[in-house]
């Protein structure tokens, strides 16, 4: 990201490539959430066959795979796996559907922290998701629009090995 920085100072041209974009935080979210999305389900059928898992996501905790909360986080998490494979891959679709889970994630967390319940440990946890929450849908608001104007990788490369 640096190099390109310097680049663009340099030559006053945008780099290309729209992973460019993505902060370093971001982009290990990335990583770990194509990784959660795709590691998931599996955990999820395995419950399903009898065995102890514990599911967490937003404040949302379920021990049951069975269960509606049981059934919501996984998929959450699947959803979650595709929005970051294509943030990864440079899909025009990809920031737009990150700010719509980063607000659906809000909507979630909040809704969390204020049902009522006795247990007032969901309640403090919900804090730091809806942080980590708000700085990602702040940085897919401040990308968006340079997301649209750039190109994917695909046609990035062919461009550039055609150009010459």
């Amino acid at each position: 990201m640096q190099k390109n920085i310097l680049y663009e100072q340099k030559t006053g041209q945008l780099s290309l490539r729209r992973r460019d974009l993505l902060v370093f935080w971001v982009k290990f979210c990335v990583w770990f959430f194509i990784l959660q999305g795709i590691i998931t389900p599996i955990y999820w059928l395995s419950g399903l066959f009898g065995r102890d898992i514990i599911m967490n996501l937003y404040g949302l905790k379920t021990t049951e795979a069975a269960s509606f909360i049981g059934i919501i986080i996984p998929l959450f998490f699947f959803i979650k796996g595709i929005i970051a494979f294509g943030l990864w891959t440079e899909k025009k679709w990809a920031v737009t559907s990150a700010i719509i889970d980063a607000a659906v994630g809000l909507l979630i967390c909040t809704f969390v922290m204020f049902y009522p319940t006795d247990n007032i440990l969901i309640q403090k946890t919900v804090f730091i998701p809806i942080g980590l929450v708000g700085l990602y849908l702040i940085e897919m608001i401040r990308i968006r629009k340079k997301w649209a104007q750039r190109i994917e990788v695909k046609q990035y490369q062919y461009n550039r090995f055609y150009s010459k």
